[in-house]
């Protein structure tokens, strides 16, 4: 009977501890009490008696290898032997679920901003490996024309700040902004410029130079030269950021939207594909209140014309678009406890008609079938002045001719800016005609039957003007 009483007594001893927060000896002192899953994982969990604190639990993982969720978004990886994550809690813990995906994306959009996968992996080069290549593909905006300091283009000052904030990482900035260069010239020159410079960052700025080109190019158009170059740049390196960045000009900032058809078609597929993006023309007019275009008090000081900005107007653009930086790469990693860069998932093509094969072929390695009056120079004049290029292939007198061979179905020419016609024939047809304000100059509006094709050009310039062809463009 004594034996029942002191049993009984035990269990009601037991009984009344277990009702108190698990404590150190001293009675102040949260516990570290570790359970194991019926997986194997050892779950460590700090909890504390106050419930408007906020407690830490460190998750870790010590069974063989586990496949995670590591980046905002969804970026899948695989990392062996263990994964750390901390997340903060407001009420004591008592079980918890092993996990290791990071904020949800939407966490940190805005009006102008959408953060989707983010840019962990530049969070990584830049951290860890120290050591960043940025490549800034777009035209003339991206370039810097409108100030006569291209330090000043939002190019330059997003790469100066890029490196402040991080001051122990080599940052390497690659300029692929060419003048009027939309998406379609994109899809063919990433091979010739930015692959091969493998770039960890890559910034597409396309969408107002699509928008000036519609006439040549559909919607369809721009949706799949979008997409191609998203494309190649994830097959060179699946751990490849992209952000899409989208400008304004006197027209599109008084629809009181960012979106415009082809800021619409380009969004959907950074969006399939994970890819952040920026409003940044946009958002610099509603904080500047330009919204009436050149109309509104001040756009001059802004804009040195209708779309390219001036070194203020520049400053506004990087002011953007570093805020939505400072989110990505600052803000959003000090949430987690372990960043490591991880292959970006290729979904399913969107366009069924992609041009991966697509190229750019420099004026002076066209390779020329016959020839009557037109040159080859390696002098960098460059498309418009604007540009060098490795040269051109030009001529100062008015029907002159050159025939070349492209295999393919597409080819355009990427040439002068000033209003010029050029006729064409194709495999012997008959002469067809299109003007330099079609920039890049595709010849014939639908495709050719896949095959070697023989082309004929000759340009109607007036005598004494120098007419230039940079490259040509074939897919």
């Amino acid at each position: 009977m004594n034996k029942l009483r002191i049993l009984g007594l035990l269990l009601a001893t037991a009984l009344f501890l277990s009702s108190f927060t698990a404590c150190s000896p001293d009675g102040e002192k949260p516990l570290d009490v570790t359970t194991t899953t019926p997986g194997g994982e050892e779950i460590t969990t700090t909890t504390d008696s106050s419930a408007t604190t906020n407690t830490t639990e460190n998750i870790t993982t010590t069974a063989g290898s586990v496949s995670s969720q590591n980046s905002v978004g969804g970026a899948t990886t695989t990392e062996k032997d263990k994964v750390t994550t901390t997340t903060a809690r407001t009420t004591p813990v008592t079980s918890v679920v092993a996990t290791t995906t990071a904020p949800a994306g939407s966490d940190y959009d805005n009006s102008y901003f959408n953060y989707r996968d983010g840019l962990l992996n530049t969070y990584v080069k830049l951290k860890k490996d120290k050591k960043l290549t940025i490549a800034y593909m777009g035209g003339s905006v991206t370039y810097g024309i409108g100030t006569s300091d291209l330090s000043k283009s939002y190019r330059a000052r997003t790469t100066a700040w890029l490196q402040e904030k991080f001051p122990d990482a080599t940052i390497t900035e690659v300029n692929a902004g060419v003048p009027s260069a939309c998406s379609a010239f994109g899809a063919h020159w990433v091979n010739e410029k930015v692959l091969s410079e493998a770039p960890d960052l890559v910034f597409l700025e396309y969408a107002i130079n699509d928008y000036y080109a519609r006439s040549i190019y559909s919607e369809t158009d721009v949706s799949r030269h979008y997409e191609t170059i998203i494309r190649k740049l994830r097959q060179a390196n699946p751990k490849c950021d992209i952000v899409a960045l989208y400008t304004t000009d006197n027209t599109v900032s008084q629809l009181n939207t960012p979106y415009f058809d082809q800021v619409t078609i380009q969004d959907e597929i950074a969006a399939r594909y994970g890819i952040p993006s920026v409003h940044m023309g946009y958002q610099a007019c509603q904080e500047l209140n330009l919204k009436n275009g050149n109309s509104s008090a001040g756009w001059s000081t802004y804009f040195s014309d209708g779309v390219h900005p001036t070194a203020e107007g520049y400053a506004r653009y990087a002011s953007v678009l570093t805020r939505c930086l400072t989110t990505a790469l600052i803000d959003a990693p000090a949430k987690l406890s372990n960043v490591t860069a991880v292959n970006k998932t290729m979904p399913a093509a969107k366009n069924s008609n992609l041009i991966m094969n697509s190229r750019y072929i420099a004026a002076t390695d066209l390779v020329l079938e016959s020839n009557t009056g037109w040159n080859k120079s390696t002098s960098g004049k460059g498309v418009g002045g604007f540009v060098t290029h490795e040269g051109d292939l030009y001529t100062n007198t008015a029907n002159n001719e050159f025939t070349f061979k492209f295999t393919g179905k597409d080819v355009a020419l990427f040439c002068d800016l000033f209003s010029c016609t050029v006729s064409y024939s194709i495999d012997g047809s008959p002469w067809a005609s299109t003007t330099t304000n079609n920039h890049p100059m595709r010849l014939g509006k639908n495709s050719l039957e896949y095959g070697e094709h023989t082309v004929t050009i000759k340009c109607n310039n007036p005598s004494g003007k120098r007419f230039d062809i940079a490259g040509i463009l074939v897919s």
